[in-house]
């Protein structure tokens, strides 16, 4: 990462993957032959650019991820999912009648593949639910949680770096 810096006082972190940034509107910058991006934003801050006649504003932190949630009814099934995890700690939680939650640290942004299933035990009518999220090396986290005919959901958080 590179900073853009004025008088001192650092205006915004850029990152080297526009990825980093989810959705939003970005700048990039060229430094020697090395590609940088700005996110920029609505959000008033000390620089501003216009990008397709429209007045942006350079956000001091480059990277931006909304909470990924999903969420399904009581019944067996197996969900897979394909994410982008820029670098940071991360809160994971699975919940359905009880909510387990775990951190885990994204030394470099990455994508990773997310398998959310459920069980349901025919005798009982009771389930278990199963997160399972991966990289090309292996599982970065697992949880697993017991469900009493509760809806099933997960979420991804990020909680900073």
């Amino acid at each position: 990462m590179a900073d853009i810096t004025i008088n001192g006082e650092v205006i915004a972190t850029l990152t080297e993957n526009a990825k980093d940034m989810g959705n939003s509107e970005y700048l990039k910058i060229i430094i020697g032959s090395k590609s940088y991006y700005a996110r920029l934003a609505t959000d008033t801050s000390k620089l501003f650019v216009y990008k397709e006649n429209k007045k942006q504003y350079v956000q001091k932190d480059a990277i931006f991820f909304e909470t990924f949630r999903y969420e399904r009814k009581f019944e067996n099934f197996e969900q897979r999912f394909n994410l982008w995890l820029p670098k940071g700690e991360y809160s994971i939680s699975l919940g359905a009648s009880t909510t387990i939650s775990k951190t885990i640290t994204i030394a470099e942004g990455e994508d990773v593949g997310i398998v959310f299933q459920c069980a349901i035990y025919k005798k009982t009518g009771n389930g278990n639910n199963h997160l399972t999220i991966m990289d090309g090396s292996g599982t970065l986290c697992y949880i697993h949680n017991y469900n009493n005919r509760s809806n099933a959901w997960f979420t991804i958080s990020r909680q900073g770096d």
